[in-house]
């Protein structure tokens, strides 16, 4: 059976994505997965030099690098404080919402 595929003049054409793009994890971070494997390397981490990086050595990193877990944190609105430490509990969701 052939459809006919002429478009209706009464109907707008419809001009959206069937499927919405997902975005993907690291195309929106304020770091690079580069850093992130030469600070696991100096802090005796294990890392792959390719693929995703674990969540483990991402919360470890956003530990460590309180300044970029805040950055990532108002991206997100995750919240933390603006002084001092970031909780490994909000580096731990920060790592969850960035992987």
């Amino acid at each position: 059976m052939r459809r006919d595929v002429r478009q209706r003049a009464d109907v707008e054409p419809c001009h959206a994505p069937r499927h919405q793009p997902r975005a993907r994890g690291w195309t929106s971070m304020t770091y690079e997965p580069n850093e992130v494997r030469a600070w696991a390397h100096e802090a005796g981490e294990p890392v792959a030099e390719r693929g995703r990086l674990s969540y483990q050595v991402v919360t470890a990193y956003l530990k460590a690098n309180p300044q970029v877990a805040r950055e990532l944190a108002s991206e997100h609105d995750v919240p933390v404080p603006s002084r001092g430490a970031v909780s490994l509990a909000a580096c731990e969701e920060i790592a969850l919402l960035v992987r």
